[in-house]
């Protein structure tokens, strides 16, 4: 016979008058602080505070929404420790949390949700659905990341064609030329649409634990939407230098990048909620 605890209810937490539910929050909100820390400071250094602010340090709207809708969620799930194991995950995420690395962070916390979901009676329904959201924070934050390292030479090479088709000029490589062929436009790691498509799959996973979605057909046909509309969005922004390279600075600039954003961001979150919705 195995010992289990149950974590995740709204009793008193060691005796003290404080509940489970706030202590849960507590450590998420520990998690996402270190988590996303080192990016937060080296967007401060780039961009200075005060715009830095303005721009969330430029956290994603998308990744600020599923954090709060995981803390706000979190009383609803469920999880069951039984055994060595399952103790020794939760110890370990929190050491890594005593070293402000955000990478450790994010891989120690994609691998103990992962591990708790595919372990049969450990979360309920609502414990999985917060689970995959913060999957997909770690994904879209860190994974994302190291995956487009490796295939940046072939997501570049796609992310030029793709451009060249609305700017109906030519591309070799990760090269596209402007329309009167004055200026060769270069697609960085930091132009590319596979951050962005990252967003889609989170947004989605988002949307499904707020409105308690079912269903994998429903899930690929929004995603693929949202998808979709990262790629247009993408290709046309830069397609517009391409047209009118005299105006680079202003497209590809902190304004050009706010405007767009915008734009993902509410198309994704309108897409996501209208789906999960139906």
């Amino acid at each position: 016979m195995t010992a289990r605890t149950a974590l995740g209810n709204q009793e008193a937490f060691l005796g003290v008058s404080i509940s489970k539910t706030l202590v849960l929050r507590l450590f998420l909100f520990t998690v996402f602080a270190n988590g996303f820390f080192a990016d937060a400071m080296l967007f401060v250094q780039s961009n200075g505070f005060f715009f830095s602010l303005l721009s969330l340090f430029g956290i994603s709207l998308i990744k600020v929404y599923a954090c709060w809708m995981v803390m706000s969620k979190v009383d609803q799930a469920k999880l069951e420790l039984e055994g060595w194991l399952d103790y020794a995950a939760v110890a370990g995420l929190c050491v890594l949390l005593v070293a402000p690395i955000s990478g450790l962070t994010w891989a120690g916390l994609s691998a103990v949700v992962a591990y708790f979901i595919v372990r049969p009676g450990r979360l309920n329904d609502e414990g999985r659905a917060i689970g995959l959201v913060l999957v997909g924070l770690s994904f879209s934050t860190f994974w994302g990341k190291f995956i487009a390292r490796i295939f940046m030479e072939q997501i570049l090479f796609f992310d030029a064609k793709l451009v060249s088709l609305f700017s109906g000029t030519g591309s070799e490589g990760n090269l596209v030329n402007s329309l009167d062929g004055s200026v060769t436009l270069v697609v960085t790691e930091g132009c590319s649409s596979f951050s962005n498509i990252s967003l889609a799959f989170l947004a989605w996973l988002v949307a499904r634990l707020a409105w308690g979605t079912k269903g994998f057909g429903r899930s690929v046909m929004f995603v693929s939407l949202n998808i979709a509309i990262v790629l247009v969005v993408n290709s046309v922004r830069i397609a517009c230098i391409a047209w009118w390279p005299q105006h680079y600075t202003l497209i590809h600039g902190p304004i050009g990048a706010n405007i767009v954003n915008v734009i993902l961001t509410v198309s994704i979150l309108s897409v996501v909620n209208y789906g999960a919705r139906r």
